[in-house]
């Protein structure tokens, strides 16, 4: 039902997720991202177990340790799918056997590439390919052109219907925390929201941009808790 993309960039040590699926509002219950890593938690999500999971990442856990006492406390974790990269970019997943097939994940260091109900996968794949090739760009570009990838390689048969993108910095506040709740092309209307226009730079340098809603933002220009505050419909 969703693929995702949990990545940090090793040269700033951000972090964030990005998700489509089929059902309606993804980030509402799937992603969790603070200065201790991310943690994407979705097939049949349990907000409170992500939220619980993130807490452990900040208490210390490392992400496998964090997937062992989840799971291992868990009533139902056949059905669960996890994804964790910390803040040091060690990462881990797990994939329930009860996932509805095709369903699996890739790690690697930095990142998670996973999801659940997909063409094939060739989907993970994909995801994990691009995020690799665009180590050059900010991690808002690469997470969201990673999703697009899982997409073009055939994401999920029946079409997905909401997108999201969570990322954090260094400061408490989100860099970026931007909902396509519903749409016929909801990483589209997430890539034109947060302007990844290919036309627009997304390298990381001192002139560092992002796009949002056709107004520039650049990094100098944040408020001083250092998050976009706007970058919320």
């Amino acid at each position: 039902m969703t693929f995702t993309i949990v990545g940090r960039c090793k040269s700033t040590g951000r972090r964030g997720i990005a998700m489509a699926t089929s059902s309606p509002a993804v980030g509402s219950r799937c992603s969790f991202v603070s200065h201790a890593g991310a943690v994407a938690f979705q097939a049949v999500a349990e907000p409170r177990l992500g939220a619980f999971s993130l807490r452990l990442l900040e208490q210390g856990y490392s992400p496998r340790k964090v997937i062992a006492e989840v799971t291992s406390s868990d009533d139902w974790p056949g059905k669960r799918q996890i994804g964790i990269v910390d803040a040091e970019g060690r990462s881990s997943a797990f994939t329930g056997d009860d996932n509805m097939q095709w369903a699996g994940h890739i790690t690697g260091e930095n990142f998670v590439a996973m999801g659940n109900l997909l063409a094939g996968p060739q989907v993970v794949e994909a995801i994990a390919e691009v995020f690799h090739e665009n180590e050059s760009e900010i991690l808002e570009a690469r997470l969201m052109r990673a999703i697009e990838a899982g997409r073009d390689a055939g994401g999920q048969e029946e079409g997905q219907t909401s997108a999201a993108i969570l990322s954090y910095g260094d400061q408490s506040a989100s860099r970026c925390d931007l909902r396509v709740d519903i749409s016929e092309e909801p990483q589209s209307c997430a890539e034109s929201s947060i302007g990844m226009n290919r036309s627009f730079p997304t390298t990381r340098s001192e002139t560092e941009t992002l796009m949002y809603s056709g107004s520039k933002i650049t990094l100098s220009s944040l408020d001083s808790s250092g998050s976009m505050a706007n970058a919320r419909p």
